[in-house]
């Protein structure tokens, strides 16, 4: 992209999106953030009206959920969950991938160029590779 197309990005593993929220929120402004990844975001899919608050702040967002089994148990594995938090001025659309480690979106810039920006959530590498050979 050229000069006047610039994006400023920052992505985050976060290891717990609820309790980093002021720290993110204190980046996005500070560094004028354009889009920011964010991986273990530990959100679950009945909790994902969380992110609506970021509505407020100028900014929109993709998000998956902590990837679970059986969404009913109180208790899960909450390791996971990918979002792509972007400026609601800026012309993105959501890129479709059949997976929930994974989340994508397409950025056209004023010029009409385009740019595709993903956030991704791998197990770490202490664990078995065939748990995420699919993705």
């Amino acid at each position: 992209m050229t000069e006047s197309n610039k994006v400023n990005a920052m992505c985050w593993n976060c290891e717990g999106i609820m309790a980093g929220m002021p720290y993110l929120l204190k980046c996005l402004d500070t560094y004028d953030i354009d889009i920011c990844g964010l991986s273990e975001h530990w959100v679950r899919e009945y909790q994902l009206s969380f992110f609506n608050s970021f509505n407020h702040s100028g900014y929109k967002c993709f998000v998956k959920p902590v990837y679970e089994v059986d969404p009913f148990r109180y208790k899960c594995s909450i390791r996971g969950g990918v979002c792509l938090l972007y400026k609601s001025l800026l012309n993105v659309q959501e890129i479709i991938i059949d997976s929930p480690r994974i989340v994508g979106l397409e950025l056209q810039s004023a010029s009409g160029e385009y740019s595709y920006w993903f956030s991704v959530y791998m197990p770490a590498s202490s664990r078995p590779f065939e748990i995420f050979q699919e993705h």
